[in-house]
């Protein structure tokens, strides 16, 4: 079915070239999603990934889960699988989705595929270094960041920090973005580093964030605020230190 293949090829083009886009208007992703829709009876698994890609650019996880485990059904085998699976981490990652994305990239790097970069790029955003750190150690890997990645492990071991307990945390910091309506993590740096003063160091988790001053005040008494409620141990808050930051600041590195 050539026209069938060619409205997909185009639907494909205009959902990539959104991506590089930071602000997308709503008639466009209206217009996509009907077109998508139309998909359904002859072309359900390109239809249903259209979907949740755009639900991806929409920030709708509810959507994106929805439309990738329909898409999962219909391609239960590789290499299809995979493929739905890549498309189903890059639109959890859109929304800064990264322990959601954890489960989707681990059945991908067990099918053997070179992309072991991203498999510890992800655990690490989801505060997960000691998988990171073990999953390096038995396959051998080469990251750019296994420094970091094992200063990191050690740190949380010296301070009885789980894994569980630094994904909480991060969730946290994303969940209050997410509470006020921001998805677009494509264009979002986030930073890993360590700090240091006299005898003493933390560990920063950074989001870098283009918003105003106000913005980015407000942001960040609501974290506070929102910690303070949370049970948190105190080694995690003292130790372990979520912010925000300018995006046109230069702090650090990735």
């Amino acid at each position: 079915m050539p026209e069938l293949a060619t409205k997909s090829n185009q639907l494909l083009q205009e959902l990539n070239q959104l991506r590089s886009m930071r602000d997308i208007d709503q008639f466009t992703l209206l217009r996509l999603q009907k077109a998508a829709q139309s998909l359904l009876n002859s072309d359900a698994l390109n239809a249903h990934l259209f979907l949740g890609a755009l639900a991806g650019l929409k920030g709708d996880r509810s959507s994106i889960h929805e439309n990738y485990k329909q898409a999962l059904t219909l391609a239960p085998t590789n290499p299809n699988n995979a493929t739905v699976l890549s498309n189903y981490i890059t639109s959890l990652l859109d929304i800064g989705a990264f322990s959601e994305a954890v489960e989707p990239v681990i059945k991908v790097y067990d099918y053997k595929l070179p992309i072991s970069e991203i498999v510890i790029t992800i655990l690490t955003k989801a505060g997960l270094f000691h998988r990171a750190a073990e999953l390096i150690r038995q396959d051998h890997l080469v990251v750019a960041a296994d420094a970091l990645i094992f200063r990191t492990e050690r740190f949380m071991d010296q301070h009885g920090v789980s894994d569980a307990e630094l994904q909480k945390l991060i969730e946290i910091a994303i969940s209050v973005l997410h509470a006020h309506r921001f998805f677009d993590f494509r264009s979002t740096r986030i930073i890993t580093e360590f700090a240091e003063e006299e005898d003493s160091q933390w560990f920063r988790y950074v989001i870098k964030l283009n918003c105003s001053v106000e913005e980015i005040v407000d942001l960040k008494y609501e974290l506070a605020c929102q910690l303070a409620e949370d049970d948190l141990s105190t080694e995690l808050l003292l130790n372990f230190i979520t912010a925000y930051e300018f995006a046109e600041e230069q702090y650090g590195s990735n």
